[in-house]
């Protein structure tokens, strides 16, 4: 198997996953999704649904060498239509990289200036970055969606592999 291949069924597994999730909050009320939690990276359930969009567009960008616009964050009262329509177009951008992807691109060296620091990455690692830290934020989210009663189900790469 090439890194492409992998990379892809890596991208299309992301996708299966964050719906997975996405799904599972869908039945959540507004108050369950802003509600303080421990044990979420940014506080709430809502908030940790937007990260996780949000870098995912912010490392998409990186990878595909672009710019990138924030979006703002989804309001408190009815955030998943927002933050699944931002989802949904993150997810098209990543349908469109994995498509892209040659083994040319994958060795090419990316660079981000942050302050006086600048990174090197090449494509493929920042790719395999984006898909590890999205699958943190699931886990997170995942936990507290169950702590909620509300499973997002089994979100393995091997059940992934079944449909």
């Amino acid at each position: 198997m090439s890194w492409i291949e992998h990379l892809r069924a890596k991208i299309a597994y992301n996708e299966w996953a964050n719906e997975k999730v996405f799904s599972a909050a869908d039945s959540l009320s507004d108050e369950q999704l802003s509600a303080e939690r421990t044990g979420t990276s940014s506080g709430s359930i809502a908030r940790d649904l937007a990260h996780l969009v949000r870098v995912q567009g912010w490392w998409h960008s990186v990878a595909a060498d672009t710019a990138f616009e924030p979006p703002d964050d989804p309001p408190p009262d009815g955030a998943m239509p927002a933050l699944r329509e931002r989802l949904a177009g993150s997810d098209a951008d990543l349908r469109e990289l994995a498509a892209s992807l040659t083994e040319e691109s994958l060795d090419r060296t990316i660079q981000r200036t942050r302050g006086n620091e600048t990174w090197e990455w090449s494509q493929w690692q920042v790719v395999e970055h984006l898909l590890n830290h999205s699958a943190h934020h699931r886990a997170e989210i995942g936990q507290a969606l169950f702590g909620l009663g509300v499973s997002p189900g089994d979100m393995d790469f091997i059940f992934f592999l079944r449909v």
